[in-house]
């Protein structure tokens, strides 16, 4: 994150170093100068996007497990069905 910008109770944040995100606006309360630094402000908002970059990243992995779990599932079940089929064919 290079460039921040305070305007009344905007605060924004650009070339942030993430997949995700290039750009960040947060929206600040009121009385918020009189009660913290400049300092704690961005150190909060660089915690924010450091979560969201690792909740981004996190959920792109789920999705192929997902789909990985529903394929077997899937084949274990159309292979017990020819096993039952063909337990029949050979009883009759």
């Amino acid at each position: 994150m290079t460039i921040r910008e305070y305007r009344k109770n905007l605060m924004i944040i650009r070339d942030i170093d993430s997949d995700v995100i290039s750009e960040a606006y947060f929206i600040l309360k009121n009385d918020i100068y009189e009660k913290e630094s400049k300092e704690k402000i961005s150190e909060e908002a660089e915690r924010i996007l450091r979560e969201c970059d690792a909740r981004a990243k996190r959920s792109r992995r789920v999705f192929p497990a997902v789909l990985l779990g529903f394929l077997t599932g899937t084949g274990i079940c159309a292979f017990l069905v020819s096993l039952l089929i063909l337990c029949i064919q050979f009883s009759m």
